[in-house]
């Protein structure tokens, strides 16, 4: 009854037949925010199928975005369909909430994981499949490389590098030339950098303003300087486990930052403070209590 916003990720109808379908919950409140998740959308041919990221992953296109010509499927292992929706989900709440300030009313918001990954997708330029960029061997790792932003961006690449000018070969004196040329160029990019340590050719290109960086490893991402300097990274206590480490914040608000203050929960610690929230007397909560003891 005082709630601003309810979010859900159950399948279309699950709600409705709990009894906690929009519309009932509008006649209890009608300033409710109501914002579910599903896998597709609430309606269409694909309303009941079941929604998982990397389904939307496939089904999107993106698995199917290789840099390599001719490489097969691959999802990608992180769960970007479900961040990206999560965070779509968001903004949609907050939109709600800005248009309720007008309209004194609140109302139904939804997202979808297949929406979600078809939107990532607007910008068309798959840059690893360029002919100056792409992800190369090292001597003790891997490099991911973007040849763009220059005038002449393959002269400044060879003169970083320390290599002929490839630019002045009439095979790769044109972007369209550079295409269709791309394997010979990206050989000749995985010969230099396999003579190189990452930090010696991170070093080179940067040395000539050429965008790269080292592939780390997540322990490797961990110990990053700069994920130190963005509190990233940030220590806590834990009742049972002791010191833990655990990922900070990734939204900065300078006026008003905020902090992890609270470690995980141990399973069920806090349904006694949400039961009582929600209008359930003590002597109510220690019978339920009693009835799941065994």
């Amino acid at each position: 009854r005082k709630a601003d916003v309810l979010v859900h990720n159950f399948r279309p109808g699950v709600m409705e037949r709990l009894g906690f379908g929009p519309e009932e919950l509008r006649a209890i409140n009608p300033r409710l925010i109501y914002a579910f998740g599903s896998g597709y959308g609430p309606t269409g041919p694909y309303r009941d199928k079941g929604g998982q990221d990397v389904l939307a992953q496939a089904m999107s296109g993106i698995a199917s975005r290789r840099a390599e010509p001719g490489a097969p499927p691959e999802p990608c292992a992180t769960p970007i369909a479900d961040f990206t929706a999560g965070m779509l989900l968001v903004q949609a709440i907050l939109l709600a909430l800005l248009a309720r300030e007008r309209t004194g009313l609140g109302q139904t918001v939804h997202v979808s994981l297949l929406d979600g990954m078809l939107a990532m997708q607007l910008q068309e330029l798959n840059w690893g499949a360029f002919p100056l960029s792409g992800t190369f061997p090292t001597l003790d790792g891997h490099v991911v490389m973007v040849g763009a932003f220059k005038p002449n961006p393959l002269q400044v690449i060879c003169r970083g590098l320390g290599i002929e000018d490839l630019s002045a070969d009439p095979r790769y004196a044109t972007h369209e030339a550079q295409v269709a040329h791309r394997d010979e160029l990206q050989a000749r990019w995985r010969q230099e950098f396999g003579r190189r340590t990452s930090k010696q050719a991170i070093d080179a290109l940067e040395s000539v303003d050429i965008l790269c960086a080292p592939v780390n490893t997540m322990e490797a991402a961990l110990a990053d300087p700069q994920v130190a300097n963005n509190q990233m990274v940030v220590e806590m206590r834990h009742p049972d486990w002791g010191p833990i480490r655990t990922v900070g914040i990734p939204v900065k608000l300078e006026g008003t930052p905020g902090s992890v203050r609270l470690a995980p929960p141990r399973l069920g610690e806090h349904t006694r403070e949400v039961l009582a929230e929600m209008g359930f007397s003590q002597q109510e909560i220690a019978g339920l209590v009693s009835e799941q003891t065994p």
